[in-house]
């Protein structure tokens, strides 16, 4: 079993931030120190009246300190970014965390965050889609045409591909039936946390992640059973790599 540390980037604003950082480090050295596996930041915007550090700054500072566990944006709110934008940073903060990047990604679900970027929220899932398809196609390294309904590109090639080959893993968050097909359609997992809405996506998409996935990619992904104990029992024995059911999760 391991486990993750998954960050709490969210703050007073009355509070020292630059204090606050600091126990950031802090945290993620003891947590290296007696054994945590990975290192997870999250992302909101116009969090009003609290304060929040942006994941891809905070992993890239705190890198130095995690060495050899992983690091992943836990999750990184991909229809309000072009895809672009989203390639370029990922893959270098790849290079910076020496390969060690999870790419963690999911739809949020703030109207205020897509209004004030200019999008319609009921694109939020089209351009999630779009957008994932095309920071995939991107981080090949060649250059690319994409015509799409909410991107165009014209033979585009990004400046620097990830370290990691063909790319970093990629991580769906979902709570719903309909999220939990779409990463087991587009993800290497399902990213899920402890509000997830529907538990039917525990008894309906069981079977279907684990066909999709094999059992390295499953880390999240729960077990059936009469009981608690014989579910938990069946998922260790189907996920041996798993980081059990106290993994990072997301809260977007």
């Amino acid at each position: 079993m391991r486990f993750g540390l998954g960050l709490s980037v969210q703050h007073l604003p009355e509070e020292p931030q630059a204090v606050r950082f600091r126990e950031h480090v802090e945290q993620v050295r003891l947590a290296r120190a007696v054994g945590f596996s990975s290192v997870w930041a999250s992302q909101h915007y116009l969090s009003d009246p609290f304060t929040y550090f942006q994941p891809i700054p905070t992993l890239a500072r705190l890198a130095a300190d995690a060495r050899g566990m992983i690091l992943g944006t836990g999750v990184l709110l991909l229809p309000l970014h072009h895809p672009v934008d989203v390639a370029e940073q990922l893959a270098t903060l790849d290079v910076i965390t020496d390969g060690r990047l999870v790419f963690g990604v999911g739809l949020g679900y703030r109207d205020v965050e897509n209004r004030a970027f200019g999008h319609d929220p009921k694109d939020r899932v089209g351009r999630f889609v779009e957008g994932l398809e095309v920071v995939e196609r991107l981080w090949s390294g060649e250059p690319i045409s994409h015509e799409g309904r909410y991107f165009s590109l014209r033979s585009t090639r990004i400046s620097m591909r990830p370290m990691q080959s063909p790319r970093p893993p990629v991580w769906l968050a979902a709570d719903g039936d309909a999220g939990v097909r779409r990463a087991a359609r587009l993800g290497d997992a399902w990213l899920m946390n402890p509000h997830a809405k529907s538990s039917a996506s525990w008894r309906l998409h069981g079977d279907e992640l684990r066909i999709l996935l094999p059992p390295r990619l499953n880390p999240m992904l729960p077990a059936q059973g009469p009981s608690q104990q014989l579910a938990w029992s069946r998922w260790r024995a189907a996920s041996p790599a798993s980081s059990g059911p106290d993994s990072p999760r997301n809260t977007a």
